[in-house]
């Protein structure tokens, strides 16, 4: 399709993350889904990723598949694997804690973007001090979607989505920022989605 392939890698496999990794898959980009158990990896990586529209049409899409709970014990195999260019946080705050960030952490590049699909205050801050050399952003998002199954997501409604930080690494080449920023713009519309860069967004 129209834009550059990235590769993703998407970090929870709730509702949000598996609409998220579906529609970017399906626009033709690269995208492994990390689950937390193994048993939900091995149930995605066979059955691919339902996502049921708004108009009712089936969208399956195929993924690659990680389970945290298999990696987090083994340090040498979370080291990264793929050069990706966007990593998307999708979990619930509760569930991010210091060795999770640090997983995080060992899957990024200096250019690759973090963006955190999260509710609440205080998770970039606490991203940040682990990894302050690295491009973290927040999203906010109006889409709606809830989650039938293990593989299986229905989407209830079309929003906007609000990209945004106030962590700029000043050790990067801005203009590499301003192209990478640029990608992800892209590949979020590309994928259906409804989104705007914003210098507002914690305001």
């Amino acid at each position: 399709k129209g834009g550059d392939r990235m590769d993703i890698l998407v970090i929870g496999a709730g509702s949000v993350g598996m609409l998220l990794a579906a529609e970017m898959a399906n626009s033709g980009h690269g995208v492994t889904v990390v689950t937390h158990s193994q048993t939900q990896a091995e149930y995605i990586q066979s059955e691919g990723l339902s996502i049921y529209e708004l108009d009712d049409s089936l969208l399956q899409a195929n993924v690659k598949t990680m389970a945290y709970e298999e990696v987090r014990d083994q340090r040498g195999s979370t080291q990264q694997q793929v050069d990706y260019h966007l990593v998307i946080l999708a979990v619930k705050q509760h569930h991010l804690h210091d060795e999770l960030i640090t997983f995080v952490k060992s899957q990024m590049s200096m250019y690759t973007m973090l963006l955190c699909f999260m509710n609440g205050i205080g998770h970039i801050e606490r991203i940040a001090s682990v990894m302050p050399e690295h491009l973290i952003y927040t999203a906010v998002t109006t889409e709606g979607a809830l989650k039938l199954g293990a593989s299986s997501v229905r989407h209830t409604g079309k929003g906007i989505t609000w990209i945004g930080t106030t962590l700029l690494n000043e050790t990067v080449n801005r203009l590499e920022v301003v192209q990478i920023e640029n990608l992800c713009l892209e590949a979020f519309k590309e994928a259906g989605f409804h989104t705007w860069l914003s210098n507002a967004i914690y305001n």
